[in-house]
């Protein structure tokens, strides 16, 4: 087992004080929350990016991937009405997907509670509809540049989508593709009715 850290820690801070900071507590993994170094990765040039890789391997830090995808620019959903928003959404993601490889890293973790809620007149199977349309458009990138996206259930106290690890294995298995993957979150699997290690065992295939 190998141990990573946030970056959402350290928002405050120089990205080239954040590497050796972080080799230096002990962590071996770094997973970058993309609006700690720019609200929108579309402004990060393809020389920051190779920076930011390098900086990384100088220091012995792997870039696990991104997470806090959506945060930043605001306005962003992929469960909304608004077929705009969605797909303007999913171009987003799309350009995070580069931006995650271009780094060094391979796994993206979708969390996004307010990007993903189930808004006012809208029913789950709807909501489940409008993500799986944004995720169909996304993977293709995915492919390409060989992320992995990974959908995190999150607890009912931050969103009203997708709050069990079940519910995400469904989406996962009815898209059913290789790089659509589950992100099992420990405060998020103890708002389940089920055991920790019951959850781990049932969705280990994902």
């Amino acid at each position: 087992m190998r141990f990573g850290i946030c970056s959402e820690i350290f928002k405050e801070w120089n990205i080239e004080k954040v590497f050796p900071f972080v080799r230096e507590a002990g962590y071996e993994g770094l997973e970058v929350a993309p609006f700690t170094i720019a609200d929108s990765v579309e402004q990060i040039s393809r020389e920051e990016r190779s920076r930011i890789k390098k900086l990384a391997g100088d220091s012995g830090v792997r870039i696990i991937g991104t997470h806090w995808l959506l945060a930043k620019p605001e306005g962003l959903s992929v469960s909304s009405k608004n077929r705009t928003l969605r797909e303007k959404t999913a171009d987003y993601l799309s350009a995070l997907v580069n931006f995650t490889a271009d780094i060094g890293g391979d796994i993206m973790v979708f969390g996004s509670p307010k990007q993903r809620n189930i808004g006012e007149g809208q029913t789950y199977e709807e909501v489940k509809g409008n993500v799986k349309e944004v995720l169909l458009k996304v993977l293709p990138e995915c492919e390409k540049r060989n992320v992995s996206l990974c959908i995190e259930p999150l607890a009912r106290t931050e969103t009203n989508f997708m709050n069990t690890a079940a519910q995400a294995a469904e989406l996962i298995e009815e898209i059913n593709n290789p790089y659509l993957k589950l992100h099992l979150d420990v405060k998020a699997m103890s708002d389940e009715s089920k055991s920790i290690p019951e959850i781990i065992r049932e969705s280990s295939k994902h």
